[in-house]
């Protein structure tokens, strides 16, 4: 029997039988440290009714038909994610076994309750700062990067150390729009400089909707920038809404010259996406899956995923770079 296997980040659940698990752990062991992975034997567990002496004596056993993994409750019952869930919330609103029943679906939907009253208690007691920062980071597609299957040949992975601190995400908005052959327009020398105004595109697609091209202005703004902190910590996106109103004041008459929409595209460091951009990228994926012809919620995947693991890889830059 093939082990199955879940991973997030360097956090990873393998689940099969005793011999399998303990293959996994010896090519682990064995090609991690040349990647720079280590395993650490004391915080891992081993869950298992079996015989476990044949692994290293550090790790942690428990045979107990209920327990956790990285938070969640795993187990035939929901025995224990009552327990969880009671245990955050005020004794007049616990739960009873006999209100929530025993099915697969019980159990999903108690787990859902539980990630709710979890994120409600951090976002309650958090600053002005957590605030704004949790609410950009639990915002739709702003973890879409964490879902990426690393792949270096695709140029869909982290570098060891990313040094550099530009960031031109646009390559890949320009890349997506390529593949729909929307025959786009990188405009050189438009994000800074005495030509931004002149040229205030940083991708031009000549034919965007009815025929009208689409100027698109792309930008990151800070989720924590004094002016639109407060705003942040109540309202998810408010930094982004607010560089796209820049942007428009900005751009809007040179525009319109032009006979050009000005479209901003504006992502916060944390990844909350403004709703032009939102929009925009709806849009793109549509005309990307009839092109491809596969599910629109498919190419919508994985236009954020490469867009968010380019903006990730960027914020790795800007840290190591102060770093070094």
């Amino acid at each position: 029997m093939t082990p199955k296997h879940h991973w997030y980040i360097d956090d990873g659940v393998v689940a099969g039988p005793v011999a399998a698990i303990a293959r996994v752990l010896a090519i682990i062991q064995e090609s991690g440290p040349p990647l720079g992975l280590n395993i650490n034997i004391a915080k891992c567990e081993l869950f298992s009714s079996r015989d476990l002496s044949s692994f290293p004596e550090e790790m942690r056993r428990s045979n107990v038909p209920h327990f956790e993994i990285l938070g969640a409750p795993i187990g035939r019952y929901i025995s224990s994610s009552l327990h969880l869930y009671n245990s955050l919330v005020d004794p007049q609103d616990s739960l009873t076994h006999e209100s929530v029943g025993d099915s697969p679906l019980s159990q999903k939907v108690l787990s859902s309750k539980i990630e709710d009253q979890q994120f409600n208690n951090l976002f309650h007691n958090a600053s002005v700062t957590d605030r704004a920062r949790l609410l950009s980071i639990s915002s739709p597609h702003a973890s879409a990067w964490l879902s990426v299957t690393p792949s270096p040949r695709l140029n869909l992975h982290l570098e060891p150390a990313e040094f550099q601190v530009a960031l031109k995400w646009w390559d890949v908005f320009y890349d997506f729009c390529q593949r729909a052959c929307l025959g786009p327009r990188l405009e050189m020398g438009c994000g800074a400089g005495s030509d931004s105004q002149s040229r205030p595109a940083d991708v031009l697609v000549p034919n965007w909707d009815l025929g009208k091209p689409a100027a698109f202005d792309l930008s990151v703004t800070s989720t924590l920038q004094s002016s639109a902190l407060l705003e942040a910590s109540v309202t998810a996106g408010s930094a982004a809404q607010l560089a796209e109103n820049r942007k428009h004041n900005n751009s809007d008459k040179k525009c319109d010259e032009l006979g050009w929409a000005c479209i901003p595209l504006v992502v916060e460091t944390y990844g909350c996406w403004g709703a032009e951009a939102v929009a925009a990228l709806s849009k793109l994926a549509g005309r990307l899956s009839v092109r491809n012809n596969e599910p629109k919620s498919k190419t919508i995947f994985s236009l954020y995923s490469c867009l968010g693991l380019t903006l990730v890889r960027a914020n790795c830059r800007a840290i190591l770079s102060r770093l070094t």
